[in-house]
């Protein structure tokens, strides 16, 4: 089905998910006629809401898996031609970059590196030496707590993560900033990943309460690593 997008549907898919979600039909970029937008309607990978006077176009939860998979079609016609709305994009996606440069959470040589290849399984002629392991830093009684109760929550809400706004009214016997200052150490000792929550439709006001900052991004939920 990704096949059938035209490069300009694709670029405006990326410039909902990156310019900007929810934007009204006359601000758009690039100018989409209902013709063209039919496709990401119909794979359901927008949706038209009317806010006030307009219509607003956002992105589905759908949308947010399909680009995952499929960063490497072309925005760019046959013929080549940079058009401005992809010198918007690629400006919006290097501020992300700058982010995840700036609160440490990603290097440019991290993000530059090639894929780690896929070792090869020994030959049999040739005895497999084995490995030493690095001994993993071990977690203090608060840190296994804290892990216990993400994965209890897990199993409330069956889902494979987990809410800071459902996590820290279970905590209250810890300060926000100890809570905060776990979380931390857990992701650094590889046990949890914080992330951004990927749907700022679907974000609350609570979420935004709850969330860990790191400098300029907050982060509202986290996965076991």
């Amino acid at each position: 089905m990704s096949k059938s997008l035209k490069p300009k549907q694709v670029l405006f898919l990326y410039g909902l998910f990156f310019l900007g979600d929810g934007v009204a039909f006359g601000r758009t970029r690039p100018k989409m006629s209902p013709l063209d937008r039919r496709p990401l309607l119909e794979m359901e990978l927008i949706r038209t809401e009317k806010i006030g006077r307009s219509q607003h176009i956002f992105l589905t939860d759908r949308a947010w898996d399909w680009l995952s998979e499929h960063l490497a079609l072309p925005i760019m016609e046959k013929k080549g031609n940079p058009s401005k709305e992809c010198a918007f994009l690629a400006q919006a996606l290097l501020e992300r970059l700058q982010l995840r440069v700036s609160d440490g959470t990603l290097t440019l040589a991290e993000f530059m590196a090639p894929p780690k290849e896929k070792l090869l399984p020994p030959s049999p002629s040739v005895p497999e030496t084995p490995v030493p392991q690095a001994s993993a830093e071990p977690l203090d009684p608060e840190e296994e707590n804290l892990l216990a109760l993400s994965r209890k929550i897990m199993q409330e809400t069956g889902t494979d993560r987990v809410f800071l706004r459902d996590l820290r009214p279970r905590l209250q016997a810890l300060s926000r900033k100890d809570t905060d200052r776990l979380l931390l150490s857990l992701q650094r000792k590889g046990k949890i990943l914080l992330m951004s929550y990927q749907d700022p439709l679907s974000r609350t006001a609570e979420d935004d309460v709850a969330a860990l900052h790191l400098g300029s991004v907050s982060r509202h939920v986290l996965r076991l690593s």
